[in-house]
């Protein structure tokens, strides 16, 4: 238990994390589920959880994301190009995502000049795979 206080509360912090409206899509066996119910519940936000049928469907999922004004995301590296495409598609800039997190693979600048083409100001893409999920996970400091 302390260990994903830790790793929670580290998130907070580093991350600047409020009472986000997280889409939770990601198995519980696999520590994005994890994270996204308890970045959502520890701030005192909203987990939409998405239907297991739509989970590896880039189309409903990118959709819940505008519908449900989701602000939180944590998806693969392999997901984020199609979710960043599919976005951008929509051509709409009212968009309330401020945090896209990726992790579970090396994230390729090929995805981040995609975001950045996007034109969401308030969104932030951030790599929490290999070192920095682990500085963040072993030298958290509560």
């Amino acid at each position: 238990h302390n260990g994903l206080r830790n790793e929670m509360e580290g998130f907070i912090k580093t991350y600047n994390t409020v009472a986000e409206l997280m889409l939770q899509h990601s198995a519980l066996a696999f520590n994005h589920g994890v994270e996204e119910v308890f970045i959502g519940v520890v701030n005192g936000g909203t987990i939409y959880v998405v239907p297991y049928i739509q989970c590896g469907d880039p189309i409903p999922m990118t959709k819940i994301v505008h519908q449900e004004l989701t602000t939180y995301t944590k998806v693969t590296p392999s997901e984020s190009p199609t979710w960043i495409e599919l976005r951008a598609a929509s051509g709409d800039q009212a968009c309330t995502w401020r945090s896209a997190f990726a992790g579970g693979g090396p994230l390729t600048n090929h995805a981040l000049q995609q975001l950045a083409g996007l034109g969401l100001d308030k969104l932030g893409l951030y790599n929490t795979y290999g070192p920095s999920k682990i500085s963040i996970s072993s030298q958290t400091q509560i």
